[in-house]
């Protein structure tokens, strides 16, 4: 290595002497490994009440604990895959010229990828042998993160039973979230399998560019189109109808407004909806464009009036009025969908099912 100062050495200069400085440093963590394998095999921390060797690096070298246990992982994991440990560079392991070198964090990412397989498989000694030969070979053109993708591909080959269980537990892990925000909600979340590529599927048929009508390039970005191509997808899953039912309902956008109102389009005039802030009689206009209309009639006292006959379970009719009526829950306030229908006087007391028993 040059002892000269950097400022005195051209750009080949400081090339080549950062080679020296790595490839130093890889033969020092190669022998690392072999040091800290020994330590654990003499039981060294015990001895010295350590209680084991990842604890004595994290407290000696104030190491997280994450990475003092990684360390000693590797270091025990190496003797297992002869043919990464024969790539290291460690001093006075001269490697043939056509050998691949790997870089620690390579190595790493090698054992790591491998010694996830489940004892369960019972993969060969020699299958593993050639699975680990092959990704050191691919080590040539790939950096640690492709190793580790690589591997995980290695391992559904080496596996044909792991990728369901993985499969159960990314599922498993799936959600959305929705809060509210300005004029609007937010959401979010994660789907795995075959849901994400539901969604992807749906987004990328729907969200490709259009070009407007006299000819231009479509004005929208990426997220708008993705957007507008789900938009699409919600209309035509409430248009078709086949939805489950909730409350004794299929699932429908409830809008109330002044009759007035949605007619003549008064300009400030908006309407409420379930779940969101009022929403503009343009907006619902355009909602009711090709919509079913079940019209509710109200009192002064904006109650719901004539609706419904007395049977012993709550109409159609009936359930909208509630809906209109009390918007939910009136003790938690959960929106109608979650709600159940109830007499105040049961049914088999007398109770008659009329709005004001309900």
């Amino acid at each position: 290595m040059d002892d000269r100062a950097v400022e005195t050495m051209s750009g080949d200069e400081l090339l080549s002497d950062s080679d020296v400085i790595e490839t130093a440093i890889e033969e020092l963590l190669a022998r690392r490994h072999q040091v800290i394998r020994r330590l654990d095999e003499i039981k060294y921390a015990e001895e010295i009440g350590a209680h084991d060797t990842a604890r004595l690096l994290e407290k000696r070298y104030r190491l997280d604990p994450t990475e003092a246990r990684r360390r000693v992982r590797l270091a025990l994991a190496l003797p297992n895959y002869p043919t990464v440990a024969a790539a290291l560079p460690a001093p006075g392991n001269d490697l043939p010229d056509n050998a691949v070198a790997l870089s620690s964090a390579q190595a790493d990412a090698i054992v790591s990828a491998l010694e996830k397989l489940p004892k369960r498989a019972n993969i060969p000694v020699e299958e593993l042998d050639a699975a680990a030969d092959a990704m050191v070979q691919a080590a040539r053109h790939m950096n640690p993160s492709d190793l580790r993708s690589l591997g995980e591909q290695v391992r559904n080959i080496l596996d044909t039973d792991g990728p369901e269980p993985r499969e159960a537990a990314a599922r498993a892990r799936e959600e959305v979230w929705v809060k509210k925000a300005d004029d609007g909600v937010k959401f979010g979340g994660y789907l795995a399998g075959e849901n994400a590529e539901k969604l992807q599927t749906v987004l990328q048929a729907g969200a490709k560019p259009h070009k407007t009508d006299d000819g231009e390039q479509d004005p929208r970005s990426r997220g708008k189109r993705q957007a507008d191509a789900l938009i699409d997808t919600l209309d035509i899953a409430l248009a078709s109808g086949d939805l489950p039912t909730r409350g004794g309902i299929k699932p429908h956008i409830a809008v109330t407004i002044n009759l007035n109102d949605l007619l003549e389009a008064g300009r400030h005039a908006t309407g409420d909806l379930t779940y969101g802030d009022g929403l503009s009689a343009a907006g619902i206009r355009r909602l009711a464009c090709d919509a079913g209309i079940i019209p509710i009639v109200l009192g002064s006292d904006s109650q719901p009036l004539d609706v419904g006959r007395e049977f012993r379970y709550v109409t159609n009719g009936l359930r909208n009025a509630l809906n209109q009526r009390d918007k939910g829950c009136v003790i938690c306030h959960a929106p109608p969908i979650y709600c159940d229908a109830h007499h105040l006087i049961s049914w088999q007391d007398g109770g008659v099912t009329s709005l004001t028993n309900l």
